[in-house]
């Protein structure tokens, strides 16, 4: 790249799978960290589904280098990652001639679980058939036993 040269990259991330993913991106500095650093003279810009992401030096200490979420892709369904990678051109010198600077983007999937409930039916539950049969015992030795009496009499 010259400087004021810029480069635009599109990636489609979609989900062909049965479940849910959410997906997250990060960076990792693979050249170690020099004076005159190149990566510190990329500007990046990431566009996700139409949406601003990121927007800053292409890699720092503290940038890009925690997950980022994406959301969650649903099977089937397909997002648009875009990046745009501009040298500056208004601060770079001689210094920066043949450098090289590489990074690392580490994209992670986490399967979301989709909980299904079981429609409401009213049934409150074994209890109440429990105590019905108890009552229905108590009843029939009660009358059991008056009808027993009765017949003694």
């Amino acid at each position: 790249m010259l400087p004021g040269d810029n480069i635009t990259r599109q990636m489609v991330i979609e989900n062909d799978y049965d479940y849910p993913y959410e997906i997250f991106l990060k960076a990792e500095r693979v050249t170690p960290k020099e004076e005159y650093d190149l990566l510190e003279k990329l500007h990046l810009k990431i566009n996700y589904n139409d949406k601003s992401i990121y927007n800053g030096i292409i890699i720092d200490e503290n940038v890009l280098v925690d997950n980022i979420s994406l959301g969650v892709i649903n099977p089937g369904e397909n997002k648009i990652l875009i990046g745009e990678v501009e040298l500056e051109g208004s601060t770079i010198g001689n210094e920066y001639k043949n450098k090289y600077g590489e990074i690392k983007w580490i994209f992670t999937a986490v399967r979301k679980e989709t909980s299904i409930k079981t429609p409401y039916t009213g049934d409150e539950g074994i209890l109440p058939y429990v105590i019905v049969a108890i009552l229905s015992l108590g009843g029939i030795i009660t009358i059991t036993i008056v009808g027993r009496r009765k017949k003694e009499i």
